[in-house]
């Protein structure tokens, strides 16, 4: 069994997360995230990615929007670990984790 497999999927959904996000990067959206940000802290304590994505909106807009597309190891994981309300709507993130799944109409059954 290829355990690498499901990363690789998931990892797709927050790359495609990733591309509509860049765009979307600017002072608001900033705050948003940083706000999501210390939310999370709250729920589940300070973790050291949150300590990280700081860092990154702390250097500014263009640098959280290449980390969102960054497609090495780094952004694979700071993607995997981030509140994406800021950036992406409930709609479009639905679209993107629903787009491979057949529609109900088009599933085989079997009476």
């Amino acid at each position: 069994m290829d355990t690498e497999l499901p990363y690789n999927e998931i990892d797709n959904y927050a790359l495609a997360m990733g591309r509509i996000a860049a765009p979307r990067v600017n002072e608001q959206t900033l705050t948003d995230f940083s706000e999501a940000i210390d939310r999370q802290c709250r729920l589940v304590g300070e973790q050291p990615y949150y300590d990280e994505w700081r860092r990154v909106i702390a250097e500014g807009a263009k640098s959280v929007a290449a980390l969102l597309v960054d497609e090495t190891q780094h952004g694979r994981y700071m993607r995997s670990v981030m509140p994406w309300r800021a950036f992406v709507t409930k709609e479009e993130r639905d679209k993107i984790f629903h787009r491979d799944q057949v529609p109900p109409d088009q599933r085989w059954h079997v009476a």
